[in-house]
Order: C-alpha cells, then structure tokens, then sequence
C-alpha cells in the first residue's frame, strides 16, 4: 500500500474529524449481566453486512415484548430474550465473517477485484443473490406476537 500510505497518514494527522474504526466481531458468552442487556452489533457485532441494524430491531422488539411479558422481572426477560434472539444474530455474525475481507480487501489487487466484481454482478446470472442470502438471514426468525399491554 506503499502508493497512498504516505499521504493518507499525512492527511490523517492533520484531520481535525479523522474516524477510524475496526472491522471486528463481538463474541460474548452472554449479552446480559445485572440490570445491562445489549441489542444488535453491541451484542453481536459481526462486521460488515453482519445485519446489525436489523437485527437490533427485531431483538429490541423481542426484548420489550419479554420484559412486558415478565411484569418486571428484568431477570426472566433477558434470559428469555436472548433465548429467542442468539441462534438467529449467531447466524447474522456467522454470514458476515467473510464480507469484512472483501469489501475492505488490503491489496491494490483486492481492491481492483473487489471493484470488478461489484460493478458486474448484476450482469452476471446469479445476480440478486447477495439480496437472497441477505433475505434469508433476514428472516431467518420467527418473533413472537406480543399482546398489546393496556394501562
């Protein structure tokens, strides 16, 4: 990367807004302890395409679904939430594992590729298929139907 790494960390130096963030996963044994319970990519994180948006919405559904269902016992309804949630956001995590490598590719040789295969890919005959596979783990959940609460 020697053709831009000059003038990237000059530029980055002298940046007064300069972000840098890695491409990680979060693995915990657990995403609840005492009163703290996490949703999405603070629960698990799986990099890019790892569906951390949608996943928190449907974990923050179930979260408050199960803590209305638990009448208060926070307890209960955290267990009971990642119950439901971890098989489905472990198989959001698993389906990123790879995007983080080729969509940040640390190659000129990556990047050209990486570049040449996104702009083809709907030319090609299996194009729609990153909008399948990112459909089935999409809706690779069945959420539970909670009763409305009346006050």
């Amino acid at each position: 990367m020697r053709w831009e790494t000059p003038r990237l960390i000059r530029e980055m130096n002298g940046a007064s807004d300069f972000y840098l963030d890695a491409i990680s996963e979060v693995r915990l044994p657990t995403v609840s302890n005492g009163r703290v319970t996490l949703v999405g990519d603070a629960a698990y994180g799986g990099t890019l395409g790892g569906m951390g948006t949608g996943a928190a919405i449907v974990e923050a559904y179930v979260l408050a679904g199960e803590l209305a269902a638990a009448a208060g016992d926070h307890s209960t309804a955290y267990a009971r939430y990642e119950e439901r949630t971890r098989a489905y956001a472990l198989r959001c995590q698993r389906g990123a594992r790879g995007v983080g490598r080729f969509m940040a590719p640390r190659s000129r040789m990556g990047i050209w590729l990486r570049n040449r295969m996104l702009n083809t890919m709907n030319m090609l005959p299996g194009k729609g298929l990153m909008e399948r596979i990112a459909m089935s783990r999409a809706e690779g959940i069945n959420v539970p139907e909670y009763s409305a609460l009346h006050a």
